[in-house]
């Protein structure tokens, strides 16, 4: 067994250096078989074994030996607050990457719905399912265009078709209207041969709305009382006895009363293209034509375009209560 290198008394206690691994310690017996806490080496203190330090001297290894085990337990956990740290920064530019990834998917379904809209109408030349006339797609869409940039009346008028609306009430509807230049994108096109008609769905701002461009044969041109909701006369207009087509925002509703029960009658409630007032139209449970014409996409939830053929209400009724005498178009364009 090695013999202790240093031992200090100092108020009863002994101070050991041990001579494997130089560990300083303290311990309160001093007697033989004192063991170090580092590498559990037995230390002998037996009387030939002389003090090689003085108590400073053992003092400062003491200091020197705590001063090197606090900088170990710095630098450990300094390591533990930059491993800490550098995990953190990975998670942040994990999530950046993430959401850089999320912003770069949105535009590019932005862009590709825009783009897709663009290419739908883009071939120059379709023919007619006649074969009679080639339409010009190209063409169409420039003055389907040109009419949402025009910036007056009489911009907008130089794409309007002509046979639709005279140029006093066309003037008129805009009287109260501001008139403004939108640009448009173009959701998607097709050629309807047999109303010889350019059927788009094109988004402005916010709003979706379906517009045609009418053709000739020769020219194209905007049908302007489809995009407006125009109607030839009032509603209120209507005598009793006369029939006449309206364009309509149409939904279902249940409002009936004993002129118009519910076991005989299909209640619609409709509004007008710039009025919030609703007016009902009644649809006839008996008439077969009209019963199996309901269209699938009417609910009660929201309201479509439609084009109906209206007659007054008989008897003393509102004057708000309609009867429906036909389907006109499923849309506001009308052949």
């Amino acid at each position: 067994m090695r013999s202790i290198e240093t031992l200090v008394t100092l108020k009863e206690t002994f101070y050991f250096v041990c001579p494997i691994c130089r560990i300083a310690f303290e311990n309160g017996a001093g007697e033989a078989g004192v063991e170090c806490p580092g590498c559990h080496f037995l230390l002998s203190c037996g009387e030939n074994e002389p003090m090689t330090k003085s108590s400073n001297e053992f003092l400062k290894q003491l200091d020197l030996q705590r001063a090197v085990e606090w900088e170990q337990e710095d630098t450990s956990a300094s390591s533990d607050v930059g491993s800490q740290a550098d995990k953190s920064v990975k998670w942040v530019i994990a999530l950046l990457c993430v959401a850089l990834l999320f912003v770069a998917y949105l535009c590019w379904q932005l862009f590709d719905s825009e783009g897709s809209g663009v290419q739908a109408s883009s071939p120059p030349v379709v023919k007619t399912l006649q074969g009679e006339n080639e339409v010009d797609m190209v063409a169409a869409e420039r003055v389907l265009r040109d009419f949402f940039l025009a910036s007056s009346v009489e911009g907008k008028w130089e794409f309007v078709h002509l046979q639709s609306i005279s140029r006093d009430r066309f003037e008129a509807f805009y009287s109260s209207r501001v008139v403004s230049s939108t640009d448009i994108f173009v959701l998607s096109s097709g050629w309807n041969a047999k109303n010889k008609v350019i059927e788009y769905r094109v988004k402005s701002g916010l709003a979706v709305s379906d517009v045609f461009v009418k053709f000739d044969g020769e020219a194209y041109t905007f049908d302007w009382c489809s995009y407006s909701g125009w109607n030839p006369i009032l509603l209120s207009q209507l005598k009793v006895g006369d029939e006449g087509d309206f364009r309509c925002f149409v939904g279902f509703s249940n409002n009936y009363d004993f002129a118009y029960p519910e076991e005989k009658w299909v209640s619609l409630v409709c509004q007008q293209a710039g009025s919030e007032l609703p007016f009902y139209v009644f649809v006839s449970r008996d008439d077969t034509v009209l019963m199996e014409g309901l269209p699938q996409q009417l609910s009660t939830r929201k309201k479509v375009p439609m084009i109906l053929t209206l007659a007054r209400a008989k008897g003393n009724h509102a004057d708000n209560k309609y009867e429906l005498k036909a389907w006109v178009s499923k849309n506001w364009f009308k052949p």
